[in-house]
């Protein structure tokens, strides 16, 4: 980088009488169409709510302009940071929910997404000794060496079939009673 200009070095001279490389039009304008969109700056793709992050707009403020920042019923000015590219806007810490946030800026309106962040998505696992201290005795582990998942699931899901005890229990009972009713008076 040089000031707000890109310079690219190659390794080798373009001329003809060592390379081909400019006369080859397939290779050769690829490569400085790559080379073009590289020199661009890479904007941020999302900022997460709660972190101090920066969003550079593409505007070159005067003195007594502001950026200002409407969320919900909330507006905020943001603190603001002036270079050559244009205006970098922090909005920590004010940003603290996810949502769309509205920039009005020398009036023109930007909006802005700001996102939670992406740990509550991680698809990481617990290991069984962690899954013991989190739930304890209240939750199943089921281990994949025991029998076939699908019998362990519905066991667990229909519980002990304690109901055939209850009716073998309850028709003795009632021979029971039936039997006081006929033998005592």
């Amino acid at each position: 980088k040089a000031n707000s200009g890109t310079i690219y070095l190659f390794s080798s001279v373009l001329n003809i009488n060592y390379t081909d490389l400019s006369l080859q039009g397939a290779l050769f304008v690829p490569l400085l169409y790559k080379m073009a969109l590289l020199s661009r700056p890479v904007a941020a793709t999302y900022l997460i709510a709660g972190q101090n992050q920066s969003l550079t707009l593409p505007l070159t403020l005067s003195g007594d302009e502001v950026v200002q920042v409407a969320f919900d019923d909330n507006t905020f000015i943001p603190a603001m940071r002036k270079h050559a590219g244009g205006t970098d806007i922090s909005l920590y810490p004010y940003a603290e929910e996810a949502g769309f946030y509205q920039l009005e800026v020398a009036g023109e309106e930007w909006v802005m997404a700001m996102n939670y962040d992406r740990r509550e998505s991680d698809l990481g696992t617990y290991d069984e000794n962690a899954l013991q201290e989190l739930y304890g005795g209240t939750a199943t582990i089921v281990k994949s060496g025991q029998r076939a998942a699908g019998s362990i699931v519905s066991r667990i899901r229909e519980g002990n079939p304690l109901w055939k005890f209850c009716i073998i229990f309850t028709l003795i009972f009632l021979a029971a009673e039936i039997a006081l009713i006929r033998l005592l008076p």
